[in-house]
């Protein structure tokens, strides 16, 4: 794996409840999974993930595939993308280290890898 790829990354994202009414959104809950160009299957994010591409899986709803992910503010422990693909609104995600702090560093990797 190159310095500048990412390995295969799933994050959980949720708001709490008080969050999402801070905010206005409804609340959300659910997977962002990664999956590089080139990945190992055998290290694969989640069976059946194309290549290269973001996926939205949530616990409630219908899963999409083949997403960019745009970086709009990133903290110390904490960033807000976009979820934007072909056919469907756009999504925004507010990500936390505390969600999963294990993984924190390869979804940070994971997004700023795939904004080229």
């Amino acid at each position: 794996m190159s310095r500048h790829q990412a390995p295969p990354v799933v994050y959980p994202v949720g708001l709490s409840f008080w969050q999402a009414l801070l905010l206005g959104v409804p609340r959300v809950r659910g997977r962002l999974c990664w999956q590089p160009s080139g990945a190992d299957p055998d290290v694969a994010a989640e069976p059946g993930l194309a290549d290269g591409a973001w996926h939205w899986q949530p616990d409630v709803g219908t899963a999409r595939a083949g997403l960019s992910v745009h970086l709009l503010w990133r903290g110390r422990a904490q960033m807000l993308v976009r979820l934007r693909g072909p056919g469907a609104p756009a999504r925004w995600l507010w990500l936390r280290r505390g969600a999963d702090p294990s993984r924190w560093n390869d979804l940070c990797r994971a997004v700023w890898a795939s904004r080229h």
